[in-house]
């Protein structure tokens, strides 16, 4: 079933198949970082980590977690934006 259509569609009005690999293996649901914006997040911190293993001012191990720290930030920022969103709904009402 390849052909098939992936349902639902985010707040963009974007159908989920059509978005981006990063913003959907982020869930990302109010923030859309353009295409440098993901370049930067993904290949950035790949290549920042990558001379900072090869220059020996930081392990190996860099190369795994300083992606994984800003997908996380992106994450989290992401999660402060749909909660903040003014009329998402989310809000606890008052006593």
């Amino acid at each position: 079933m390849s052909g098939t259509p992936v349902s639902g569609t985010p707040v963009s009005g974007t159908p989920v198949g059509r978005l981006p690999v990063y913003m959907r293996l982020l869930r990302l649901h109010t923030l859309r970082p353009s295409s440098w914006q993901r370049a930067a997040f993904l290949e950035g911190s790949f290549t920042v980590a990558a001379v900072l293993a090869l220059a020996d001012l930081a392990s190996a191990w860099v190369l795994l977690i300083l992606p994984l720290a800003v997908a996380a930030a992106v994450k989290l920022s992401d999660v402060v934006a749909t909660e903040i969103r003014p009329g998402s709904g989310t809000s606890r009402p008052e006593r």
